[in-house]
């Protein structure tokens, strides 16, 4: 799932969000993983927007507002906390019982190194929850990684990678 590139890039969102399904699709072919891979690029987006500067007129904190649009976009329960969730996960390699998962570990972190060690303490399939929680993560828990914006990449093979 690489839908944090498109996210990231300034690519996202597009018309019915076409490019991060193209992307999804590679790895992530049923109805479930395409939903999940679109909720974490929503939810990257969410991030790039808020705390790139572009959302004075809305004044939420972005756990609301990302918290309200994922849930009711997506359908994902988000109003369970950390706590609640550790006792009983287990593996489970599916977007449902992934990505909600990996939004309120960002949802409860103080910084990026926090929002990382809370997707891990749920256990599971850690991996793949501190990737999507670290892709979100990133720009408002200030990784030190920097954001580069799309004008900024050069060379055909950028700019042919992304023509559909």
């Amino acid at each position: 799932m690489d839908c944090e590139f498109s996210a990231r890039t300034g690519m996202w969102p597009c018309d019915d969000r076409a490019r991060a399904r193209l992307s999804a699709e590679v790895t992530n072919n049923y109805p479930e993983g395409i939903k999940g891979a679109m909720a974490t690029a929503d939810a990257v987006f969410l991030c790039r927007y808020y705390f790139g500067g572009y959302c004075g007129d809305y004044e939420a904190p972005i756990n609301n507002r990302m918290k309200e649009h994922i849930e009711q976009e997506y359908g994902y329960d988000l109003s369970m906390t950390l706590d609640g969730i550790r006792p009983t996960y287990r593996f489970n390699e599916t977007c449902q019982d992934t990505v909600p998962q990996a939004i309120i570990a960002f949802m409860e972190s103080m910084d990026f190194e926090d929002a990382i060690r809370n997707a891990i303490s749920l256990g599971g399939d850690s991996d793949t929850l501190a990737v999507i929680t670290g892709s979100i993560a990133e720009l408002p828990r200030d990784s030190g990684g920097l954001f580069v914006p799309v004008e900024n990449f050069s060379g055909p093979w950028f700019r042919n990678s992304f023509i559909i």
